[in-house]
């Protein structure tokens, strides 16, 4: 799907803002232009299929879990863009959930006259948990791995496929949910292909609390997981991760970004104001030498891109 299209598409939904941002959750809203280039790098790098894609003749999508979703922007790009068929928002705020759940509603009414409803669908989940933020938070091995994959029909009868028909699902999560673990979140390890996570920088009262969503997003995933953190963090996050993973996981710094931050609190003196960001991909190395052949391997190189809004 074209970046064009994608953003047309995320740009059309009702909530891309929070209209009452919670300062203690540092709720700042990604725009549909850098959600767009995000998604649409996580495509290129081979982590997720596009229902256009040659790769994708066998229509197994991927499942994807958007840890702190806020308004759902990211994990309904992966739907939009064709490239998921079960996305999961969580977020420990009930206005954010609510506000991700009218953007799915809202998304599906829009394109349900327009697409086949009855080859292929997205579904959604909307959960609620809150990561548990702790200096000593390690990911566990001891959850075994769960199966999501489905089979995708893709296509529609107007020839269109850039957008699959949606499905909303609401109700409780269908992921297998265990007892919570030691990031708060009660879902099994590596139950979803990737997790894609914009966490608070933790800049002012929660400094470190980046690095607990990036452990539990690690946890959580099979293939890989794409998180935000800002630029001047850069050496502590691969130093971080490390420590931590040794080398059951690759760590590379996929895109630099500039996320704009609007005049949305009453200590925000500047109408609006850049902060660089890295888009981080941290991969599981285990999984792509068990599952990828060498052809998949080869285009999981370093990649040097800047995304700009």
């Amino acid at each position: 799907m074209r970046r064009k299209h994608l953003e047309s598409a995320l740009s059309s939904v009702s909530h891309t803002t929070f209209p009452h941002p919670k300062i203690k959750l540092e709720q700042y809203p990604t725009s549909p232009q850098l959600a767009s280039s995000v998604i649409l790098c996580v495509v290129e790098k081979g982590d997720l299929i596009d229902d256009d894609d040659d790769q994708n003749d066998s229509g197994i999508m991927s499942s994807v879990l958007d840890v702190g979703c806020g308004t759902g922007i990211l994990g309904i790009a992966c739907g939009l863009a064709g490239a998921a068929n079960h996305v999961i928002l969580l977020d420990c705020d009930d206005d954010a959930l609510e506000l991700a759940r009218e953007n799915v509603k809202q998304i599906e009414d829009d394109y349900r006259e327009e697409y086949d409803t009855s080859e292929g669908c997205v579904m959604y989940e909307i959960m609620k948990a809150q990561v548990q933020f702790s200096p000593s938070l390690k990911t566990s091995s001891s959850n075994q791995p769960c199966n999501n994959r489905k089979k995708h029909g893709g296509g529609s009868k107007n020839g269109r496929k850039n957008i699959p028909p949606l499905k909303n699902k609401l109700a409780e999560p269908s992921s297998p949910v265990r007892a919570i673990n030691a990031d708060g979140i009660p879902l099994s390890s590596k139950c979803v292909d990737v997790v894609i996570t914009n966490p608070p920088f933790g800049t002012k009262h929660n400094a470190g609390v980046d690095m607990a969503f990036l452990f539990a997003a690690v946890r959580l995933s099979r293939k890989a997981v794409y998180s935000f953190h800002k630029s001047s963090t850069r050496k502590y996050i691969l130093k971080k991760n490390k420590e931590t993973f040794g080398t059951s996981v690759g760590v590379e710094i996929v895109a630099e970004m500039k996320f704009e931050i609007g005049n949305m609190y009453k200590f925000h003196k500047e109408k609006s104001k850049y902060v660089h960001v890295d888009l981080v991909r941290v991969r599981h190395i285990k999984s792509e030498e068990d599952n990828c052949n060498d052809d998949d391997l080869a285009g999981t190189s370093s990649m040097d891109r800047k995304i700009q809004e």
